[in-house]
């Protein structure tokens, strides 16, 4: 896997840069509805709320500015039969002013079927980012499989963070 921890595009200190469907976020490719992500700088701030990488100097916001069902998919070299452990983090923030909803829930596909739709709750009384690691374990079908990350927040959710990515053969 590449670009694992959401470097590139590289944003500006407390700025991001936002990616539409068919655009690359540093070798993810950005799918589904008519929106966009975010790859967020660590410095990010906004409202007194602050957006810190769980890892490294940056994040990838689901929602973009746009809080549609858009993700980013990598296609990955696999051994078809063998067992592998996808880990990633997800970061909730909560706002009094509902613009960010109360939990952050993301689809997870492997080959287009989702495997897993976690849903971090946590985030509530502070003022930055809470993050809660995923775990979940498939078995390759093939030479090449396709992991995506998808929004799967309402509309009136705008933030749904991942980070940190990393695949293992088990």
């Amino acid at each position: 896997m590449v670009n694992c921890g959401f470097e590139l595009p590289a944003a500006a200190a407390g700025s991001f840069v936002l990616r539409a469907p068919g655009q690359d976020v540093g070798g993810w490719l950005v799918f589904g509805g008519a929106g966009n992500v975010g790859a967020f700088n660590t410095a990010y701030t906004y409202s007194g709320l602050s957006w810190p990488a769980q890892e490294g100097a940056q994040t990838l916001d689901l929602t973009g500015n746009s809080n549609t069902a858009t993700g980013v998919s990598q296609a990955v070299v696999t051994l078809p039969g063998e067992e592998y452990e996808l880990s990633f983090w997800l970061g909730n923030i909560v706002d009094s002013g509902a613009t960010y909803g109360v939990e952050s829930t993301v689809s997870v596909l492997v080959n287009g079927s989702e495997i897993l739709k976690p849903t971090n709750a946590g985030g509530a009384g502070t003022s930055t980012l809470a993050w809660r690691q995923f775990v979940t374990i498939f078995t390759a079908q093939g030479a090449s499989t396709t992991l995506a990350f998808v929004n799967a927040d309402s509309s009136a959710d705008g933030s749904n963070i991942i980070d940190n990515v990393v695949l293992l053969q088990r």
